[in-house]
């Protein structure tokens, strides 16, 4: 036998005679928990891509299951009766071997020993003539007064029979006088009468029992030893009847701490035999329910005859096993399921059957199926959730009527994310992007996110984040970064990558882009190209197909080497580009080198430009006018960027060139003070102050 499941090994193996699992390949930390003929072995950070569970038709073993629990890989051996399972550590394995239990055929017999079980009836004979009461006569006296519940009277009765262990009525005089003390509310004497009964020899299920009866009088006092008797139980009298009370007790237990992990290996090691079996499978299975793991939860489900499960009390755990038969599409199980509970016409009964009538595909009869539950049950909360969950799946809501529920249903874990879903799809529509993303993070925290959903976020972020680059909204940009880092989406929009680019924030560009991409090589050549680097940027260029880009590159590589000539006859080439940003970038570029040049006919058209680029268009109209000695215009254009950090000092410096040539000398001083104030060290202030003086 062999099982895979990631890079795990389970293997089937002959190991010294025997047969043995090893299992390999495990490649993370993991922990081993034994108990009472079953072995887990729980692997850490790890998730199969398979799930099973597998009977074995083997001397020693009786299954083995594995399954995917939070953050872990479970892997559950089972032995058969009579044998324990040891686990041995090698080397990159862990190997899996059976050892028998063994059992005293003979047990010694100490004083007072009971045959058959602690509460046979003792033999006895019935004197005529009587001269003083007999211990026949106490015990009977004891057990009237406790049957009319006069415990203070069978507790003196029984308190005379449990001096002498010899008597045949000791041990059950015992028992009597310790149930007398927890009736009274004696719990500590109590506990210590039992405990006296387990020093003497007993046969059959009275030593689980009297831990039993410990058990529950720690649970009344709410003290934490009734776990660690319960627990003592199972470990110590495994064959006992109690031992099966015990484990359905500790799952109930572990359930309600929602350690579903332990609960479920209590529930599952009910043996089939006990009336709590059925019982225990089924809440097991819904614990794999509620985590989603339906493949499990319906194999636990097909274990279970529901004739021999109380359906009033259960109502709840049938109906969603039917659910779980839904999921897996086995309809006909889920039918028969349903079945048990129909009479009683419960509100899970009606919740499940439109359930299953959706998986089906069958809308309509689900809206009549609960639109019938609603009228036996008006007032039911989970009725009305129900009904909402199916008006979101089979009606066209309006954006208002999304927007209610999701108001009403505030902390719903069902209805918000569902009502959220649709909301967000009529915004995507809309094109408005941000809400989209909105509603997303809100059902972050919830275990009912849906793929699609997720999905429909991705896809808005980058639409938003295109967006943001068309309207070279800097503010936008840098929020579509920051959603992808918070909502953990994966952000790929050129467009951004592009605009972060063009006003020098590469960090960001390449964040905003696939790293395989055309667009990042594109970046990339550009970085390399303000660097300094000319060689890595020429590299950069041999996997570049797009003109537009080369073009780019080229102009700005002999721009950068000083052949402007050349520089136009690239930019030229795509000012005619269907990619407006860089249309907009070779229309400046175009403008810079013929102001360099001071070939410039015309100012700039600054409508044409938008965020980063109006301002840079504001500035090259500053350098127009400069050149053009029209210095009260080029100063009406330098005070435009001068709050803008990129142009802050060379604005300062041409306002002040500007206001010395116009002869205003006492402006020129206090805008050269302002400019010393930012930048004390700069060549631009020296060379003002030689000019001034």
């Amino acid at each position: 036998m062999h099982i895979s499941a990631y890079a795990l090994n389970i293997d089937l193996r002959k190991i010294g005679g025997k047969d043995c699992f090893v299992v390999s390949n495990i490649q993370a930390e993991y922990k081993l928990e034994k108990q009472n003929g079953f072995l887990k072995i729980q692997i850490l950070n790890k998730k199969a891509n398979t799930q099973f569970y597998k009977a074995l038709n083997n001397k020693f073993f009786d299954f083995v299951s594995l399954f995917n629990a939070q953050n872990s890989v479970n892997i559950i051996f089972g032995a058969k009766k009579g044998y324990e399972l040891l686990a041995k550590k090698e080397t990159n394995a862990l190997i899996i071997e059976p050892k028998e239990i063994l059992q005293e055929n003979k047990v010694e017999k100490k004083e007072n020993y009971i045959d058959n079980s602690l509460f046979k009836k003792p033999e006895f004979k019935i004197s005529l003539i009587q001269t003083k009461p007999t211990i026949q006569n106490v015990f009977f006296s004891g057990l009237d007064a406790y049957s009319r519940h006069d415990y203070k009277l069978s507790i003196v009765q029984f308190s005379k029979l449990t001096t002498d262990p010899n008597n045949p009525f000791f041990l059950n005089a015992l028992y009597l006088l310790a149930s007398s003390y927890e009736k009274m509310g004696d719990f500590e004497k109590a506990i210590k009468t039992y405990r006296d009964i387990l020093n003497y020899s007993l046969e059959l299920d009275a030593p689980g029992k009297i831990l039993y009866q410990i058990a529950q009088i720690y649970k009344k006092q709410g003290d934490s030893r009734y776990i660690d008797t319960l627990k003592k139980i199972v470990e110590e009298f495994p064959y006992s009847n109690y031992a099966d009370k015990a484990k359905f007790e500790l799952g109930n237990i572990f359930y309600d701490a929602k350690k579903y992990n332990q609960a479920i290996l209590y529930y599952t090691s009910i043996t089939k035999e006990s009336p709590l079996y059925e019982i225990g499978m089924l809440k097991a299975g819904y614990i794999f329910y509620l985590e989603q793991n339906y493949p499990q939860a319906a194999y636990l489900f097909y274990l279970i005859d529901l004739k021999n499960v109380d359906v009033k009390d259960n109502e709840k755990y049938i109906a969603k096993a039917a659910y779980v038969f839904c999921k897996m599409k086995d309809f006909k199980s889920a039918e028969n399921f349903l079945s048990y509970i129909q009479t009683t016409q419960s509100p899970d009964f009606y919740i499940s059957k439109s359930e299953c009538l959706l998986l089906q595909n069958n809308p309509n009869l689900a809206l009549n199926t609960i639109s019938q539950a609603i009228k036996v049950f008006p007032l039911n909360k989970q009725i009305q959730e129900e009904k909402t969950k199916i008006d979101l799946l089979t009606q066209k809501l309006n954006e208002q009527q999304l927007e209610n529920i999701i108001k009403q249903y505030k902390n719903n874990e069902k209805i918000t994310p569902l009502a959220m879903w649709h909301l967000a799809k009529v915004y995507y529509n809309k094109k408005e992007y941000a809400k989209v993303l909105n509603l997303y993070a809100k059902t972050l925290s919830s275990a009912n996110v849906m793929d699609e959903f997720q999905n429909l976020a991705q896809d808005s972020l980058n639409m938003f984040a295109d967006q943001s680059a068309k309207n070279f909204d800097e503010k936008s940009m840098h929020e579509a970064l920051r959603l992808s880092n918070k909502l953990k989406l994966k952000l790929n929009s050129c467009s951004l990558a592009k605009s972060f680019m063009f006003i020098g924030q590469y960090k960001l560009a390449f964040d905003s882009v696939d790293k395989n991409s055309s667009c990042y090589k594109f970046i990339k050549a550009n970085y390399d190209i303000q660097k300094g680097d000319l060689k890595s940027a020429l590299s950069d260029l041999n996997s570049l197909k797009d003109k537009d880009y080369l073009n780019i590159i080229y102009g700005k590589l002999s721009h950068a080497n000083g052949e402007l000539s050349k520089a136009k006859i690239f930019f030229e080439k795509c000012v005619n580009s269907k990619d407006e940003l860089l249309k907009q970038y070779a229309k400046l570029k175009l403008s810079e080198i013929n102001i360099e040049k001071n070939i410039q006919n015309k100012p700039i058209d600054n409508k044409e430009f938008k965020g980063p680029f109006l301002t840079e268009s504001l500035f090259l109209n500053a350098m127009y006018y400069f050149n053009k000695k029209d210095y009260a215009n080029a100063i009406n254009y330098f005070e435009k960027v001068e709050n803008y950090k990129k142009y802050n000092e060379q604005a300062l410096f041409y306002e002040t060139l500007c206001l010395i040539n116009l002869g205003k000398k006492e402006l020129a001083l206090k805008k050269l003070a302002i400019l010393e104030k930012n930048y004390p060290n700069s060549t631009l202030t020296k060379k003002l102050k030689i000019l001034l003086q």
